[in-house]
């Protein structure tokens, strides 16, 4: 069904690079035509039926998966999981207390589910070596903040029961990314032991809109401001929780939190949510590990199933969180 409208979008990429060349330096044709559907429908797809939009957030699966994973369903914290098991010398178990990544997937707190980003935790899982579960916590508008807030931490606390906080690393993109900082403030907070090392990919962490970036690279992202605009309204419900530290967390104090790697594509909207992230982390004395996608777009790894050039990200998280874990 894509590929009549990717044709589409390559097409009119070459002719526009005929006369005016790449749009970023480093695009080639095939990702700035990706570049270009992908903005074509973000500022669409907030003025659609919630349904609509999220029979829309599919991941794309050209290249296979470099190994073997197997999936096994499970509940942490009452939060509805999925243990994703990669074969690496032999079948990994969701039981124990072996090295595990908790990820949290992003979608604007309304879109997303295990379903749509299974293909990428398995990548990840493949690439880090160990094991990994994914969850699916409450989204809105059916359930605002602080809902989604409320199930990360519920399985994180949960998780800390069957493996040793010392052998956990969470991640997270965009909206996940927001709740792997709610989700360590809150540990922090309630006296809970933190992750070994967490990651967070074009992390939203600020509902007030304020980064300059949000206009400065709307015309390369497929993340407007009138997306984020909608995906607040519906989350955050009043102007509490706005500024709530479990949604802006970028105003959160965030000292005593653990090693975080924060990552960014130099071409997407929410750019400036996370320089401002990794530059208070680092002021508050966090272990904090910046790195800039040199002409990505927003959540650009999780294209890797598309695109090579997006493996390499997917390999700094897992050096990352393996130089953290228990040799």
């Amino acid at each position: 069904m894509l590929r009549p409208v990717f044709e589409g979008f390559r097409l009119s990429t070459i002719a526009r690079r005929a006369l005016r060349g790449p749009l970023r330096p480093s695009w080639d044709v095939p990702y700035e035509a990706f570049a270009a559907m992908m903005r074509s429908s973000g500022q669409k797809i907030w003025r659609l039926p919630l349904p609509v939009q999220r029979k829309m957030l599919v991941t794309p699966r050209r290249r296979p998966l470099p190994g073997i994973v197997h999936y096994e369903p499970a509940r942490l914290g009452g939060v509805r999981s999925e243990w994703v098991l990669p074969e690496i010398s032999g079948a990994m178990s969701s039981a124990g207390d072996a090295p595990t990544l908790l990820y949290m997937h992003g979608g604007g707190y309304a879109l997303g589910s295990i379903a749509t980003h299974r293909p990428f935790v398995a990548r990840l899982a493949l690439a880090t070596k160990i094991r990994a579960v994914s969850i699916d916590y409450r989204r809105s508008p059916e359930h605002p903040f602080p809902a989604a807030a409320d199930d990360a931490y519920a399985a994180y606390e949960a998780l800390t029961r069957q493996v040793d906080p010392a052998k956990i690393v969470l991640a997270g993109e965009s909206a996940g990314g927001g709740l792997v900082m709610a989700t360590l403030l809150r540990a922090k907070e309630n006296g809970l032991p933190l992750p070994a090392a967490a990651t967070v990919i074009s992390p939203w962490v600020d509902f007030t809109l304020r980064g300059p970036s949000l206009q400065s690279n709307r015309r390369f992202d497929y993340v407007p401001r009138e997306t984020l605009e909608a995906y607040v309204a519906a989350y955050a419900t009043t102007p509490e929780a706005i500024t709530h530290r479990y949604v802006t967390s970028v105003d959160a104090d965030l000292h005593g939190l653990p090693p975080l790697f924060v990552l960014a594509g130099e071409a997407e909207t929410l750019l400036d949510d996370a320089l401002l992230l990794a530059s208070r982390a680092e002021a508050a004395g966090v272990p904090t590990t910046l790195h800039i996608g040199a002409d990505m777009i927003h959540a650009w790894p999780l294209f890797a199933a598309l695109f090579p050039r997006c493996d390499d990200a997917i390999m700094r998280i897992a050096d990352f969180s393996r130089r953290h874990l228990p040799r």
